[in-house]
């Protein structure tokens, strides 16, 4: 969810530059250049993070910082764009690729079925240990 948000802030942060390029092109346009790369990046962060699942926490720090960095170039999609992709990096961020040995817990022999149920369990708010 968080990459689908990221690229659809890009798309709506690159419809800004793209309105107004004739305007600008005539007074020098170098803004509305600057506002594609970032609506460009802000895209392609979000297609990494759907290539890349384990990245998504690189990915969606960088498609913070582009999205809030489009205020320079498209005022970030009218503040539209910017905040739905600092959403979908937060998302991103928050995300954890699912461990495949997580899954399966293995009896320990001690003749309780529950015995080694509870020692894998791990709140995100309690940290690494």
């Amino acid at each position: 969810m968080g990459a689908l948000l990221l690229m659809i802030g890009g798309l709506i942060i690159g419809w800004v530059p793209i309105q107004f390029a004739t305007e600008l092109a005539i007074i020098g346009g170098s803004f509305t250049v600057i506002g594609l790369v970032f609506a460009v990046m802000v895209f392609l962060t979000g297609a990494f993070v759907m290539a890349r699942p384990e990245m998504s926490t690189v990915f969606g720090v960088i498609g913070i910082a582009l999205s809030i960095l489009s205020l320079i170039g498209a005022l970030g999609g009218l503040f539209v764009g910017m905040l739905i992709g600092i959403a979908g990096g937060n998302l991103c961020v928050a995300w954890r690729h699912p461990d495949p040995d997580q899954g399966t817990t293995t009896s320990t022999g001690t003749g309780s079925p529950d015995a080694g149920a509870n020692e894998d369990v791990q709140f995100s708010w309690q940290g690494d240990q």
